[in-house]
This record gives structure tokens, C-alpha cells and sequence, in this order.
């Protein structure tokens, strides 16, 4: 729930076209290989996903330090942290590059069912 104006109003979070996020990532720059990320240290953990520090080589060559996020094994793909990633993506596959944001460098999706 959300308040605005005095009222309580219910805020939709639906992905109303998870599939189009997905082609977007995949068809786009935005794709990443399992074998162009090295696997760093666990930073933190949610109920369904897990931050680490990570590695990943640019379409340039360029190893450059990151953050990555992984939902956790045996999410399902109809569950809120599936939905809410496919949202991440949806969001951060559209924002343009400014200097007061974190850079999105890409997701690894070979399998849809389990990002």
C-alpha cells in the first residue's frame, strides 16, 4: 500500500510482458555469459536472492568490478522475487547513463526458467 493525497491506494507491481523484459535484455547489449562473470565473495543475502562481489569482462575486453545479483536456486518463475527481478531489468534496461547512477552493465539470462 501506498499514501497519496490522504487516500490509501493499492500500487500495481504486475509485469504485464515478463517476456518482452527478457528480449529486450537478450536482444539488446544488455546480455551477459555465464563465462564472462568470475564469482566473487557473498556480500549479503534476501529472502530470495544473493549479492556478491563479481568480475565481468566488457564487450571491449575490459574487467571491470561489479556487484551481481543471483536469485536464489529453486526460485520459481511465477514468484514475487522472479517478478520483482524481471522488473529490475525492465527498469534498468531503459534508464539512460547519468553520472549519479550506478552503472547496469548487464544480466545473464541463458535460462529464462532460472535467472
Amino acid at each position: 500500500m501506498s499514501m497519496f493525497g490522504g487516500g490509501a491506494q493499492q500500487v500495481d507491481t504486475t509485469i504485464h510482458n515478463p517476456g518482452k523484459v527478457i528480449h529486450n535484455v537478450t536482444a539488446g547489449h544488455h546480455e551477459v555469459q555465464p563465462d564472462q562473470i568470475s564469482w566473487g565473495s557473498k556480500l549479503g543475502e534476501g529472502a530470495m536472492a544473493q549479492i556478491f562481489r563479481a568480475r565481468i569482462k566488457l564487450p571491449n575486453g575490459e574487467v571491470q568490478e561489479c556487484v551481481a545479483k543471483k536469485l536464489k536456486h529453486g526460485t520459481e518463475p511465477n514468484s514475487q522475487a522472479y517478478k520483482d527481478l524481471v522488473m529490475e531489468l525492465d527498469i534498468l534496461t531503459s534508464v539512460q547513463k547519468h553520472p549519479n547512477l550506478v552503472e547496469f552493465y548487464g544480466a545473464c539470462i541463458k535460462d529464462t526458467q532460472s535467472p
